[in-house]
Order: C-alpha cells, then structure tokens, then sequence
C-alpha cells in the first residue's frame, strides 16, 4: 500500500509553489511551523520514494514542485557529490533531503525544536499510515531518538529520528570538529529486508 502521507502534500506546504516559470521573488521570513512542516514533508517524500523504488527525480510532479538541488554552500553536510541533496529556495540549508542510496534517504534540519518536530512527524505519518507503529530504540550519540517501522512485502521500512538541541550537556551537536550552536534533527529514512535485524534498535 503507498504511503498516504503523499496525498497529503497537497494539502501542505507545496500547495503555494512556485511554477518553475515564475519569476524568483526574495526570501520570506521563515517561520519554525513552516520548517517543520516541510521537515515532515520530506521525510513523507523519503518514505514515499523507497516504497515505490524510485528517487525524489521520479515523485509526482505536485509533490516535487518546489525542490531543487542544493547548491555547494548549501549541502555542507554532504560533501560526496555522489549524494543527491534536495532544498528549495526557501529553506535552503535549513532543511535538506539526501539520497544517500536506492535503499536510504536521509532528512537534515537545524534551528528547530528537536521534540516538538519529531513529535509532530510521527503523529502525522501514523495518521497518514496507520500501519507504521512506534518502536523501542535506544539513543546513539544524539540523545533524542524516536523509530517508526512497517513491514511491506518483504520488505521493513524504518523512520529513525534522532537529534539533539544545543545545550544538552555531553553532546554539543559536533559537527566538523566546532561545537554546533544550534539545534539538529536527523531523520534516516531505510528500506531493509524483513528478516534483517532492524537497523537503530
């Protein structure tokens, strides 16, 4: 079954896109409600994406209106060309979609509320799919940690979300050896084999 979640773009953020013949206008302000709900939005994309062996490239077109790949400045977190990262030029390098390979597709954000972004994600991909459960994992090196799994023909596919605000003692959110001073979310999206051991737990 394909994940509800797409249906709901719609709805969202990508609504109010641009077309790609509309004359660039300057920046808005960028809210928090309005990256988290494109942060959600593209782990929608993510999980869409594996499900129906495709890439970002192959979304439906409403679904893909506003992406467009980062530029240098902006994937500083993927330095391997061979990535395809995703932004808009809305959020730029707030919120970035990675392709990191036909089976993993990862979602990076800063500046948001690490709890609040990843509650809000799995309460609407549950709406959306109520077959993707929550699942015990134990924390790595960032000490928020969440996991929704859903087996599919043969198939587990994994939500992992993990993050750490700024000023959690013991983790400074590193990131090129300088302390980070502000929030990162992470949202590793996985395709694996069914009889595989879960990948976070």
């Amino acid at each position: 079954m394909a994940l509800a979640a797409l249906a709901l773009i719609g709805s969202g953020g990508l609504s109010r896109a641009q077309t790609p013949d509309a004359p660039a206008a300057a920046a808005p302000v960028l809210t928090k409600a309005q990256a988290e709900e494109w942060f959600y939005l593209d782990v929608a994309r993510c999980l869409y994406s594996l499900e129906h062996s495709g890439g970002v490239a192959d979304l439906p077109a409403e679904a893909k209106a506003d992406l467009r790949p980062a530029k240098p400045a902006e994937r500083f977190m993927f330095k391997d060309a061979a990535i395809k990262v995703w932004t808009t030029d809305t959020y730029r390098d707030i919120v970035l979609l990675a392709e990191r390979s036909p089976d993993r597709c990862d979602v990076v954000a800063t500046k948001l509320p690490v709890e609040v972004t990843f509650a809000a994600v799995m309460t609407r991909l549950q709406q959306a799919d109520p077959n993707l459960q929550a699942v015990p994992v134990k924390p790595g090196y960032n000490p928020i940690a969440y996991q929704m799994e859903r087996l599919v023909d043969g198939s587990r596919f994994i939500v992992h979300l993990e993050g750490t605000d700024p000023d959690v003692p013991g983790h400074p959110g590193l990131l090129t050896g300088h302390a980070y001073r502000f929030s990162l979310l992470n949202a590793w999206v996985i395709r694996q084999p069914a009889a595989a051991k879960p990948q976070f737990r």
